[in-house]
């Protein structure tokens, strides 16, 4: 059976809302300690970012595999590294970030063997004991752990993916990784899907695009407008 394309709808997991309280309960040592590291642009962050979901749609309707790029009338705008530094400040060098499962860390001996979900994070940032500066280094951990699971790495399951705990060990050490080339990574593979799936008319109820969407609409405004095109949504 055919679905016309406005019927089928595009999600995303991006929780910015999530961040933004979060931010607004830190202590200053706790924000000093995280802005040494490369996530300091979101813990400034004081309001939630909108995400258009009919845009990601549209964009995911658009997107080529085969080139990696959007197609617009007779043009192809890439999807790069550029939109992933105008969306987030993140560099897009160092070494590769490897998304193998490695549930050993540091991070993992604070949940005591329980599945890691977004609230038991949320319940380990709040509690009071974590709250302390002789544990500052645990509280950046779960942090940056759910920038991971909520922003810059969402996806669909419950459980928090144990793909980059045992990065977080040494926050001293995160400066070394490409994270902008990690969070392209993710979007163009994930937009690859969604693009198979969509035209495959695999899933009419709705389709879920993973990492951080919101670098598309820096795509929208940065690359799209650059070819003189606007898209309606």
């Amino acid at each position: 059976m055919f679905y016309p394309l406005s019927q089928i709808r595009v999600f995303h997991k991006v929780d910015s809302d999530v961040i933004v309280e979060v931010n607004k309960k830190m202590h200053d040592f706790q924000r000093v300690k995280l802005e040494k590291t490369p996530f300091k642009w979101l813990v400034r962050m004081a309001e939630p970012i909108n995400i258009s979901c009919p845009l990601l749609r549209e964009l995911v309707n658009r997107w080529s595999p085969n080139e990696q790029s959007f197609r617009i009338r007779e043009f192809l705008v890439p999807l790069s590294g550029l939109d992933v530094y105008m969306g987030l400040g993140m560099g897009i060098t160092g070494e590769e970030v490897s998304f193998d499962d490695n549930n050993v860390g540091l991070v993992t001996n604070l949940f005591n063997g329980q599945d890691i979900t977004v609230l038991g994070i949320l319940e380990k940032l709040n509690d009071r004991k974590i709250n302390v500066k002789k544990h500052v280094d645990d509280f950046c951990r779960l942090y940056i752990l759910l920038a991971f699971a909520v922003f810059y790495f969402p996806r669909t399951s419950r459980n928090v993916s144990t793909y980059l705990f045992n990065l977080l060990d040494s926050l001293e050490d995160l400066n070394v990784y490409n994270w902008g080339g990690a969070v392209l990574s993710m979007l163009i593979s994930s937009l690859d899907r969604c693009s198979y799936s969509l035209h495959q008319q695999r899933n009419a109820h709705g389709l879920y695009l993973c990492g951080y969407v919101a670098v598309l609409q820096v795509s929208v405004k940065y690359g799209f407008m650059v070819v003189g095109n606007v898209i309606a949504v």
